[in-house]
């Protein structure tokens, strides 16, 4: 489903990062098909780096993407290129290695 980034916290690093998102207007959704919790499956590259990354829908207010990573992390969030899609660029100075990690909406599920 389309989303629009709202703000994300901690700012730059931690063990979890929480993303508050809202969802954008779409005549193939309603409102209700949002108000959920689900576990996001991770791509195998992402297992040594992330132990898991929840959507709650069910929250008051505007639903969350929550990041669990192994161990603190520094990283920098940015809405996707598309409406459909976050991105969350891990970063690791002493190797100078940037992950980047495209969260993407694939719909609602049945």
């Amino acid at each position: 489903f389309p989303v629009r980034y709202v703000r994300h916290f901690p700012a730059s690093s931690g063990e979890t990062l929480q993303i508050v998102i809202s969802p954008m207007p779409s005549r193939d959704i309603r409102p209700d098909d949002l108000k959920h919790r689900e576990t996001i499956r991770l791509p195998i590259e992402l297992r040594e780096m992330v132990s898991e990354i929840n959507y709650e829908g069910d929250r008051p207010g505007q639903p969350w993407i929550i990041v669990n990573f192994n161990v603190a992390e520094n990283y920098e969030v940015r809405p996707g290129r598309d409406a459909r899609s976050l991105l969350v660029l891990v970063r690791h100075p002493e190797a100078a290695v940037v992950h980047e990690t495209v969260l993407e909406s694939e719909g609602p599920e049945s």
